[in-house]
C-alpha cells in the first residue's frame, strides 16, 4: 500500500505519518507552513501542484488532515473556504484521474453540530454554528460524492505538535507563567488524543470502512479537561478561570455540547491515560521549549 498524508506536519498528520513510517509501510507526507524533513511542500489552494503530487505518487490512500484550523479567522477570511473546501475538491479531483482510485480519508470536526442536543452519533442531522464547521459540512458532502471514501469526525485533539498550539499547550504555558486562564465552564466535548486517533484510524481503514465513523474519546467539561493537564503537571488550578462561552470573546460560536460517540467505534480513552505519556514525550524529543519543564 501507498500512502499519502496531507498535513503530516500537522497535529492528526504527524501521527498518522510517524505510525505508517514505524509499521514499515510506503508513506509520503506533505506540509504547508511548517516543514520537516523528508515531507514534501503542497499547497492545497494550487490545483496544479496538487496534482501533480498525487499523480506521481499514485497512492493507494490519502489522508486529508491538512486544513485551516483557526476557527474564529475562518468567519472573515475567505482564504479559510479555499483551503478547507476547494482544496478538498483539488484533491479529489486529482484522485479520480489515476486509474485506480485511492481511498479519501478525510478529517471532520464535531463543529458539524450545534451542541444543542449532544452528545451526537453519525446518524444525526449536521447544523454547524460557525463558519469552520459549515465548510466542514460541504467537503464532507464533496468527499462522500468521490467514491471509497472515509470521513473520521473527532473533537478537542491534543498531542505533542512542534507548533505547540492545542488546548494542552495553551493551559500549561499560561499556568507556568502564573497567569489566569479563562476556561468555558458551560462547555462540554470529547478530548481525543492524537496517537490513539491515528492508531484507530489506520485500523478502521485496514477493515475497509467507509462512509462517516466518530472516533473520540469520552465526553467531559472542558473545565474538567483543563483541571486534569494542570494536575497532571503540578500546576495551580486556581489560575484556571471558569467563564461562560458568551464571554469569551471569539468571532466565530461554538457548540455547548459537541460531543461525539459512535454507533460502532470504540470510545477512546480519557486525557487520565494519556497527559503523562504527552508529558514525557515533550521532555524527550526536540519539541521541548522553555517553559514546558516537569
Amino acid at each position: 500500500m501507498r500512502h499519502l498524508v496531507i498535513g503530516a506536519s500537522g497535529l492528526v498528520g504527524r501521527h498518522l505519518y510517524r505510525l505508517l513510517k514505524k509499521n514499515g509501510e510506503m508513506v509520503w507526507g506533505t506540509y504547508y507552513r511548517s516543514p520537516e524533513p523528508n515531507l514534501l511542500y503542497m499547497d492545497l489552494v494550487d490545483f496544479l501542484k496538487t496534482r501533480r503530487t498525487i499523480m506521481d505518487i499514485k497512492p493507494d490512500v490519502i489522508y486529508i488532515a491538512g486544513a485551516y484550523t483557526n476557527v474564529n479567522a475562518c468567519e472573515t477570511d475567505q482564504g479559510s473556504y479555499l483551503v478547507n473546501v476547494q482544496g478538498v475538491k483539488h484533491v479529489l479531483d486529482s484522485a479520480k484521474q489515476q486509474e485506480r482510485r485511492p481511498i479519501v480519508v478525510f478529517f471532520s470536526s464535531n463543529y458539524v453540530f450545534p451542541g444543542t442536543a449532544g452528545p451526537y452519533t453519525e446518524i444525526d442531522t449536521v447544523d454547524p454554528l460557525n463558519e469552520y464547521g459549515r465548510q466542514k459540512v460541504y467537503a464532507e458532502h464533496c468527499v462522500l460524492q468521490y467514491g471509497p471514501s472515509l470521513i473520521v469526525r473527532t473533537s478537542w485533539v491534543y498531542g505533542v505538535e512542534p507548533q505547540a498550539k492545542n488546548f494542552v499547550y495553551q493551559v500549561v504555558r499560561a499556568l507556568q507563567m502564573k497567569q489566569p486562564f479563562p476556561v468555558a465552564d458551560d462547555q462540554l466535548g470529547t478530548p481525543t488524543y492524537a496517537l490513539e486517533l491515528a492508531e484507530y484510524v489506520l485500523t478502521v481503514v485496514k477493515c475497509g470502512t467507509v462512509g462517516i465513523v466518530h472516533l473520540a474519546g469520552i465526553s467531559m467539561p472542558r473545565m474538567a479537561f483543563a483541571n486534569e493537564i494542570a494536575r497532571e503537571w503540578r500546576l495551580d488550578m486556581k489560575l484556571l478561570t471558569p467563564i461562560p462561552t458568551a464571554n469569551m470573546r471569539c468571532n466565530a460560536r461554538r457548540p455547548l455540547n459537541g460531543s461525539l460517540e459512535s454507533r460502532g467505534a470504540p470510545v477512546l480513552r480519557p486525557p487520565t491515560y494519556h497527559l503523562a505519556e504527552m508529558h514525557e514525550e515533550m521532555e524527550n524529543t526536540g519539541f521541548v521549549r522553555e517553559g514546558f519543564s516537569r
